[in-house]
């Protein structure tokens, strides 16, 4: 089965719209669907260069708000609020 680099290059080759992918993937706007469940406040940590919570991907799709609504903000964030 073609992975995602092959997936994207045929639909290149067929649709010449605006592209959206994700996952490193040459594409014309990225998503960070992971990246951004994580990092509530991924816009401001890519401007700081400051690390990412990694995803705890055994809470995703479990029903609750555990994965969704817990991951810690930067402390500079934290100590604006």
């Amino acid at each position: 089965m073609p992975g995602p680099p092959e997936v994207a290059l045929a639909i290149r080759q067929r649709f010449h719209g605006p592209l959206v992918l994700n996952g490193g993937l040459d594409a014309d706007l990225i998503s960070f669907g992971k990246l951004i469940l994580a990092n509530p406040d991924l816009p401001g940590r890519f401007a700081e260069g400051a690390p990412l919570n990694a995803p705890d991907f055994a809470t995703f799709f479990t029903g609750g708000e555990k994965g969704y609504f817990d991951y810690p903000v930067r402390a500079a964030v934290a100590a604006a609020v």
